[in-house]
C-alpha cells in the first residue's frame, strides 16, 4: 500500500508543477496561446484529482494510521495548492479572453 500511495502522490506533485508552468505561460507566454495555458491548467487539475482517488482508496486500507494520516495530509495539501492555482489560471484566461 505504501508504493500504491507513493506513485500517485508523485503524479500529484508533477501535476502541481504543470499547473505552475501554466501560471508562468499564462502571464509571460504568447497572447495567442493564453487559452492553451488555461486548458493545460484545467487538465492538470483533473489529473491531480484523479491521482488523489488512488491515494484515498489505498489509505483507506492501511493499518498504519500514522502513515495513512501523513499521506492524507500530503494529498490534501497538493489538492489545495494545485486546485487554487488552476482555478486562478482558468479565471484569468476567461477574463482575458472576454
Amino acid at each position: 500500500l505504501v508504493d500504491a500511495c507513493e506513485v500517485p502522490l508523485e503524479i500529484m506533485r508533477q501535476c502541481v508543477q504543470v499547473i505552475e508552468s501554466c501560471v508562468f505561460l499564462g502571464c509571460h507566454g504568447s497572447v495567442l496561446a493564453v487559452s492553451d495555458a488555461g486548458a493545460g491548467a484545467v487538465l492538470a487539475k483533473a489529473a491531480l484529482l484523479a491521482a488523489s482517488l488512488n491515494v484515498r482508496i489505498n489509505i483507506g486500507s492501511m493499518d498504519d494510521e500514522a502513515r495513512a494520516a501523513a499521506y492524507r495530509e500530503q494529498m490534501e495539501d497538493l489538492i489545495a495548492a494545485g486546485s487554487a492555482l488552476a482555478d486562478d489560471v482558468y479565471a484569468d484566461v476567461v477574463e482575458r479572453l472576454g
